[in-house]
């Protein structure tokens, strides 16, 4: 099977955080031993209300993939609140193991 470098999931967590377990072994799977995964994702200004308990807000979403550790490590993570939109960007960028 085909291997990539680099996986890009944006703007997809809400979509698919109820499986993040799968997202994540199907990203491992599809990877290079020492692959990047890239995950973009805006988050709206105030109280996030979708999701909550899976992964509040962006230290939220870190915390969810700290948790797969076993299969990915966080190299860089930015969130930007200094944005005029009516949302924030965050980007967290981790590298394969395993």
């Amino acid at each position: 099977p085909k291997l990539y470098d680099v996986v890009v999931l944006g703007q997809m967590l809400w979509y698919v955080m109820h499986d993040m377990a799968a997202v994540i072994d199907n990203c491992h799977k599809i990877m290079r031993p020492d692959g990047v995964f890239v995950l973009s994702q805006a988050y709206l200004r105030g109280e996030q209300r979708y999701g909550r308990h899976i992964a509040d807000g962006f230290e939220g979403t870190l915390d969810l993939l700290l948790s797969f550790v076993d299969k990915f490590r966080i190299i860089d993570a930015r969130y930007d609140d200094k944005s005029k939109l009516p949302h924030n960007d965050g980007v967290i960028v981790l590298r394969r193991v395993g």
